[in-house]
């Protein structure tokens, strides 16, 4: 495991957070991504990060420009994002997030690490956040993510859209409880599918999609607070319950 919790911190790094476990650029801030090569053959199973508070601007476990790695039974405790994916290709499995302080786990797409063709398979986010999908500033969104078998509760989000658009989401058997906030939100969805999707007990709202030619079958929302199925439509849209 990863020990940079708070008795660490205190004991060798003076009470100031660091990170958990990176495997990302040496200056993961200000690298472009343009004529790297990706890592290849990266693996990653069978690690526990801690890091020291919610609220701290760290990474528990952060994973990016790699090129189809695999990574299979991670938890991760707080940092402002538990567990953070951004890949071309490759496939997660089995990760556990808690207390993370704005994402429990997230994938994500940016200059410097873009991100699609994405598999996150068997996940558990109980407490703090829940799972983000963000584009950040790419004009053609992120891709091709595949999202199935996952359980979030006690959070302040359950599913949600950052940034400008996702295309080709296909999201399956992922259940949403006890959420403060909205189950599922996307902003702008094209192309996607969601599949045996339930959430129950949220206070902001059960599933809401907004964009074109997106699939929503088989979905539950019960005892929530405001809207329960919110398909929001524009033009060529194809929406289906």
């Amino acid at each position: 495991g990863v020990d940079a919790g708070s008795d660490w911190c205190a004991a060798f790094n003076g009470g100031v957070a660091t990170e958990g476990l990176m495997i990302a650029n040496g200056d993961y801030v200000n690298t472009s991504q343009n004529g790297k090569v990706l890592r290849k053959n990266i693996i990653v199973k069978n690690v526990s990060t801690i890091v020291k508070g919610s609220a701290d601007l760290v990474h528990s476990f952060l994973i990016e420009n790699c090129y189809e790695p695999y990574v299979d039974n991670i938890d991760t405790y707080n940092g402002f994002a538990g567990f953070i994916y951004k890949n071309i290709g490759g496939t997660a499995t089995n990760i556990k997030s808690t207390n993370s302080g704005q994402y429990g786990i997230i994938i994500k797409t940016n200059s410097y690490a873009y991100s699609n063709s994405l598999f996150l398979n068997g996940f558990e986010i109980d407490g703090g956040t829940g799972l983000a999908i963000h584009d950040e500033g790419d004009a053609s969104g992120i891709q091709n993510v595949y999202i199935a078998n996952g359980r979030i509760k006690n959070t302040t989000y359950g599913v949600k859209q950052i940034g400008a658009l996702i295309k080709y989401l296909n999201m399956t058997n992922v259940v949403c409880s006890n959420i403060s906030g909205t189950g599922f939100y996307f902003s702008n969805a094209q192309h996607s599918n969601l599949l045996s999707c339930s959430a129950t007990s949220c206070t902001g709202g059960g599933l809401k999609i907004i964009g074109i030619n997106n699939r929503v079958s088989e979905c539950r929302a019960t005892s929530n607070t405001g809207v329960g199925i919110d398909i929001g439509c524009s033009a060529g849209s194809f929406p289906c319950i």
